[in-house]
């Protein structure tokens, strides 16, 4: 039997209607036993989101006055780790090289400032379309 989140067990027989993806870990399925169990950890994903978003905008006004072009870049920053920590896990633990990689990675996808917004409104849409259902 597979078990929810909250730790209790899920019956695979039934056809799960507390299902989502998380889009942090693949699109990997999630499946919940209850609407308060999944609303659960659409809240946590909402806390973190909006609290990677918000030490964003404490680090930018803190640059801003030193480094008015660094702190643009740096609004997004703990926002694009927290969105590709997971994907980069295993590239992480291969050493030196793999620490540069993941850098470069989170670096590349900061600059750009577009993905880490698309990221940000697509995350945020699918938790409020989540809650609606």
């Amino acid at each position: 039997m597979e078990k929810c989140k909250c730790g209790k067990e899920i019956d695979e027989t039934a056809v799960s209607k507390y299902m989502a993806h998380d889009s942090q870990k693949s699109n990997k399925e999630i499946n919940f036993c209850s609407y308060e169990c999944m609303e659960s950890w659409i809240k946590k994903k909402q806390v973190g989101m909006w609290g990677t978003l918000i030490l964003g905008i404490v680090l930018a006004i803190l640059l801003l006055e030193n480094e008015p072009t660094l702190s643009v870049f740096s609004l997004f920053l703990p926002y694009m780790i927290r969105q590709v920590a997971y994907k980069l896990k295993n590239i992480f633990v291969a050493g030196v090289v793999g620490e540069i990689i993941s850098f470069a990675v989170v670096m590349v996808g900061t600059m750009t400032i577009i993905y880490p917004a698309y990221k940000f409104i697509q995350e945020f849409i699918q938790y409020r379309n989540l809650l609606k259902r």
